[in-house]
C-alpha cells in the first residue's frame, strides 16, 4: 500500500482527529476499489446530466480517486471541495444529500455526498453526486428569493480545479467577510479572518499559513499565535510581540 503524503500528515496534523492508520488506509482503499467500477453506470442512470465523484479521504489533498462526467472540471488526483474540507476537519455525522452547489462556470447543482467510513469510525472515502439543476429547481428558487422574506439560497459548495485555487479562493471569501481591507484591519478583525479560515480547514492545506500571514500583513509567527488564540481560547495566544 502507498505511503501516506506529506500534505495527507499535514492535514492529521491540523485536523485535531488524529492520523488515518494503516487500517484507515486499507478499508478506504476496498472501498475505492469495489465502487469505482460502478460510478460510470451510476451517471448512467441518473435522470439529470450529473458527474459522479468518489474520494479517498486518506488520500488529502490529492483525494479524487475516480470521476465521470467531469462537470467540475476535475480529474483523478485533483482536490476535494471547500464542503470537502469541513467534512474533513468536523466529522460530520450524516450524509448529505441534495443540497445547492454551484459549477465553476455559475452553473446551479444539486449535490449528494455519501460518505464511507472504516471500523474505526472515521469517514475515509466518499461518493459525491452533482447535477445540474432542472428548469423547475430554478424556477423554484428564484420564487423562493421574491417572495416576502424569501431570501437567496447560497450554495453549500464550491468546486475548484486545483489545491492552490481552492486555498485562494477560501481565503478570498474569509477576508471578504470581514468587510475590510487587510491594511485596515484591527487585530480582533485579523482573528476573525483567521477563525474564519480555521473553520473551513484552511490550515490543512499547503502553504496555507504563508498564504494568510501573506495576505494579512502579518509574520507567519503572528499567524500561528492567532490560530492557537483561536483554537484555545481559554489559554489565549502566545503572549509575544506580533509581526
Amino acid at each position: 500500500m502507498a505511503e501516506p503524503t506529506p500534505m495527507t500528515r499535514q492535514f492529521e496534523q491540523f485536523s485535531g482527529l488524529g492520523p488515518f492508520d494503516e487500517a484507515d488506509r486499507a478499508h478506504a482503499g476496498v472501498v475505492v476499489t469495489v465502487l469505482g467500477p460502478a460510478l460510470d453506470g451510476l451517471a448512467k442512470a441518473m435522470l439529470l446530466e450529473s458527474e459522479v465523484v468518489l474520494h479517498d479521504l486518506t488520500r488529502f489533498p490529492h483525494t479524487i480517486a475516480a470521476i465521470v462526467n467531469p462537470l467540475t472540471g476535475r480529474s483523478v488526483g485533483g482536490p476535494l471541495s471547500d464542503l470537502g474540507l469541513v467534512v474533513l476537519r468536523d466529522e460530520l455525522p450524516e450524509h448529505l444529500i441534495n443540497y445547492y452547489s454551484i459549477l465553476p462556470d455559475g452553473t446551479n447543482c444539486r449535490s449528494s455526498s455519501i460518505f464511507f467510513r472504516a471500523p474505526s469510525g472515521r469517514v475515509v472515502v466518499a461518493l459525491c453526486i452533482n447535477s445540474v439543476s432542472t428548469e423547475i429547481d430554478r424556477i423554484r428558487d428564484f420564487v423562493s428569493r421574491i417572495s416576502p422574506g424569501g431570501t437567496d439560497i447560497a450554495p453549500m459548495e464550491h468546486f475548484h480545479q486545483s489545491v492552490d485555487a481552492l486555498a485562494s479562493a477560501i481565503l478570498k471569501e474569509a477576508i471578504a467577510s470581514v468587510g475590510e481591507s487587510a491594511e485596515l484591519m484591527s487585530r480582533q478583525a485579523k482573528l476573525a479572518v483567521i477563525s474564519a479560515l480555521e473553520a473551513r480547514g484552511f490550515f490543512s492545506l499547503k502553504e496555507s499559513v504563508k498564504m494568510a500571514s501573506d495576505a494579512l500583513g502579518v509574520s507567519k509567527f503572528t499567524v500561528y499565535s492567532y490560530l492557537n488564540e483561536v483554537t484555545n481560547p481559554q489559554g489565549g495566544g502566545t503572549g509575544l510581540p506580533e509581526g
